[in-house]
Order: structure tokens, then C-alpha cells, then sequence
């Protein structure tokens, strides 16, 4: 995985993140032979389902918590991190208590991780920060 912060003005950063395709397809497609082990689908016998129908009825899902990890992994913890660190560790400023521009920033992440109908990963906790995670 690779990250690079970017400057683009005297206030403004942007995070790249770039994780190899390869590495979260792996993973899916471990995660959905795991699960095609258990899976109960009517019509077959548990262990016997046809992977292509396990990736088809579970693969968004498995997916979503998937990039979730890797994700939770790799990037900040922000459920350990207040506002004023993240400000201070994305951006090396803190903007102070009646900015809202981490809100906005989390917006912007969330729209981009929250594809469809997909369920959302990244949650605020009043008083605290943010928390990465697939059920709220």
C-alpha cells in the first residue's frame, strides 16, 4: 500500500491512499470460500453451494467489510483521534473548535465509500471522533 499527502495550498491537503487491487480481490475471494464452507442456501447442502452463487448473494457485503479492514488497518484510527489530532495530523494546522471542515471532509469520504446501496463505514461519535466499521 502506498500513501502520500499532498499540499495544495497553505490549508488544503489531499490523502492518496492506493491499496493493490490484488491484494483486497485475495482477500474477498478468501473471505467468500470461508463463508461457502458455511453458507446455508435452499436447495443445497451447507459446504456444497457454487461459489459463483456465494459471490453473487455475499459478495457486496464481504466487500464493504473487506475495504473496511484494510482500510481501518492502513489509515488513521480515528476512534482514537479527536478532531484537533486529525487536524493537526492530515493537515499540520488546527483549524479550531468552530470549523467545520473536518465535517465536510468526512462527507467527502463517506459519499466516496458509500457506493449503492452499501451500508456506511465511517461513523461519528459525538465527543469523541470517528470510528471505521460496517454496523453502526
Amino acid at each position: 500500500m502506498q500513501m502520500t499527502l499532498e499540499t495544495l495550498g497553505q490549508l488544503e491537503r489531499r490523502l492518496h491512499v492506493a491499496v493493490p487491487k490484488a491484494q483486497i480481490e485475495g482477500e474477498i475471494h478468501k473471505r467468500l470460500a470461508q463463508l461457502a464452507k458455511t453458507a446455508k442456501v435452499p436447495g443445497f447442502r451447507p459446504g456444497k453451494v457454487p461459489f459463483k452463487m456465494v459471490a453473487q448473494q455475499y459478495g457486496p457485503q464481504v466487500r464493504s467489510d473487506v475495504i473496511s479492514r484494510v482500510l481501518g488497518e492502513h489509515v488513521l484510527d480515528l476512534s482514537q483521534h479527536s478532531d484537533k489530532a486529525i487536524f493537526e495530523a492530515v493537515w499540520g494546522y488546527d483549524f479550531g473548535s468552530s470549523s467545520n471542515s473536518l465535517g465536510v471532509y468526512m462527507g467527502y469520504l463517506r459519499r466516496k465509500t458509500e457506493v449503492g446501496d452499501e451500508p456506511r463505514l465511517l461513523h461519528t461519535v459525538r465527543g469523541v471522533g470517528y470510528v471505521l466499521r460496517s454496523a453502526p
